[in-house]
């Protein structure tokens, strides 16, 4: 929300949001790992996160970008970039639509399409997105009887989460390991099987799911993040006139389910103040708004998972504050 309150949409996202605290982690039994004290959700709150569904987050996003004078050309497929010098030539950036192909030159050039980027593909070809070896079940269900605080469940191979988007709404996640691009003949059925032995509230949720409401996909991550965008390597930046917002593409490491949509605002909050006004050395100010951006763990071990690096902490045993539980943590989950 920092991020957020940076680009001036705060306000409007808790608007179209939930706040609700963070609850803790729990086993598949349903036995705390780790459960966080509740103080309220207001915007104050020091565990309070605002689930907000995607298609919510454009709208918003969209409306800024309007008001403050950007031009939304939908259907365009981008077929080239040409990156510019600083100081010298502008960007380009040559796109297909419906009424043909265009061109058009630009001081900056932000390549926010995802980690299976067309920018970074053309721009770095060598840098390609890997399989994390998860794949992921996501939907948003109509409910207002669930506990809306965002609850983590970790165990064996898999790992499920639930957070309400709106007073009548939660979103829920199941990822799970298993081979790149399997498909299931049932996927609802199958998530059902996934998660059958697990606590009964998730049994629940999953049962109350229609099949179009229920979306998988593949996990993937960028190993070391993008070349212009690493710090381990101390090379110079070689695009001045692009850079790249993607969550993965910047610190190359892989975001948990429950915070994907937003994770990218972070990158936009720092590449913003970078670039405005128009600063006399673009590419030393996007490098410094690179830096801030990955976390140092990656920078040292470009291979880290946030999630294990976050498990990885909690294995002492002051964490666990409940007395009950005397069990290790799942195994996908140790170093």
């Amino acid at each position: 929300m920092a991020a957020l309150a940076a680009l001036g949409l705060a306000e409007a996202v808790r608007a179209a949001g939930h706040l609700a605290p963070h609850a803790g982690f729990q086993d598949p039994a349903g036995r705390w790992l780790l459960r966080i004290p509740g103080n309220g959700a207001g915007p104050g709150g020091v565990t309070t996160v605002c689930g907000i569904h995607r298609r919510r987050l454009h709208d918003v996003l969209r409306q800024a970008a309007g008001s403050a004078g950007a031009e939304l050309v939908t259907g365009a497929e981008v077929t080239a970039i040409r990156p510019g010098t600083a100081g010298g030539e502008p960007a380009a950036v040559t796109w297909r639509a419906a009424a043909g192909e265009h061109a058009r030159e630009c001081d900056l050039v932000v390549a926010a399409d995802g980690v299976h980027s067309t920018v970074r593909g053309q721009l770095f070809p060598a840098a390609r997105p890997r399989y994390s070896g998860s794949t992921s079940w996501r939907a948003v269900i109509p409910d207002t009887s669930l506990d809306g605080r965002l609850t983590e469940v970790w165990g064996p191979g898999a790992e499920f989460g639930t957070l309400r988007v709106s007073d009548g709404e939660v979103y829920w996640y199941g990822e799970f390991t298993g081979p790149e691009g399997k498909q299931f003949p049932d996927e609802l059925a199958a998530a059902r099987a996934r998660f059958a032995g697990w606590s009964p509230w998730i049994r629940d949720i999953i049962a109350a799911t229609a099949p179009d409401q229920l979306m998988r996909h593949d996990v993937y991550h960028l190993p070391g993040g993008c070349p212009r965008c690493s710090a381990r390597s101390g090379e110079p930046l070689r695009c001045s006139r692009v850079v790249t917002l993607a969550t993965e593409i910047f610190h190359g490491c892989r975001c948990c389910g429950s915070e994907r949509g937003l994770a990218g605002c972070l990158p936009s909050a720092l590449v913003v103040p970078a670039v405005s006004p128009a600063p006399a050395r673009p590419a030393a100010a996007l490098h410094s708004a690179t830096s801030m951006w990955q976390p140092r763990g990656c920078k040292d071990a470009p291979e880290n998972n946030l999630e294990v690096s976050v498990a990885a902490a909690l294995t002492t045993r002051h964490c666990f504050n409940d007395p009950g539980y005397r069990g290790p943590l799942p195994t996908r989950y140790r170093r």
